[in-house]
């Protein structure tokens, strides 16, 4: 994480990593925000980014021909978080970032 203040107010940035199998970064990431949020977004006018690999599948951000990797019960925690703290998406669904090496298949 890092906050930059510049003349448009605050930004702070977190750096992603969640591992597939468990949801124990975005629960600390909830916790820190929650906890936290006068120092992460101490006005309205206060910005945060959320970037990195989140490691879920879901027909709002991935294509629908990767259907077979979807899980939603998975997702969910992390579209919740979304909703709670009103984020927005700025990857437009469907664009491809990663490369599989053993299929070539692009997610």
């Amino acid at each position: 994480m890092i906050q930059l203040s510049g003349p448009y107010g605050n930004c702070t940035i977190f750096n992603i990593y969640n591992d597939g199998n468990s949801q124990n970064t975005l629960t600390a990431l909830s916790t820190y925000i929650e906890l936290n949020i006068t120092t992460v977004r101490p006005s309205a006018d206060d910005h945060m980014l959320w970037m990195g690999d989140f490691n879920h599948h879901h027909p709002l951000w991935e294509e629908l021909r990767n259907d077979h990797l979807f899980n939603y019960a998975a997702a969910q925690p992390l579209i919740d978080l979304i909703a709670d703290y009103g984020m927005v998406q700025l990857l437009p669904c469907g664009i491809p970032t990663l490369q599989a090496t053993c299929s070539g298949n692009w997610t």
